[in-house]
């Protein structure tokens, strides 16, 4: 795995393991990180780019922020007004078989600090 200065970090629990994998496997999910790896948008920016159900975008957000693949961030406007802006962390994925079973490390874009427990 290349180092670009970004965060790192290691799944070995099934279930964390699992969950990842499974929000990977969900096509609305590869969708909308398809569309973030461009550039950051805000959720009303997918809805319109992806062709998906507003409630379905926020919903996966939601999924993907938990998993830690996604970020948020606040944009601000020269009006003055301002909206979540959603950003891939995740740069890089490996899958690691070793003595001690699967470990699954993920190379970030940046630190991500996250209070869920899940990746940590």
């Amino acid at each position: 795995m290349s180092n670009t200065g970004g965060d790192s970090r290691c799944l070995t629990d099934d279930k964390s393991i699992e969950t990842l994998l499974r929000t990977l496997a969900d096509r609305d999910c590869q969708r909308i990180l398809q569309y973030l790896r461009r550039a950051p948008m805000s959720a009303p920016e997918l809805v319109e780019r992806c062709d998906i159900a507003r409630s379905t975008v926020y919903r996966k957000l939601d999924q993907l922020e938990e998993t830690r693949l996604v970020n948020t961030r606040i944009r601000l406007s020269k009006a003055g007004t301002h909206a979540t802006e959603y950003h891939i962390t995740v740069q890089e994925l490996c899958v690691e078989c070793g003595a001690d079973g699967i470990e699954l490390v993920i190379q970030g874009t940046e630190k991500t600090h996250d209070s869920r427990g899940i990746g940590q």
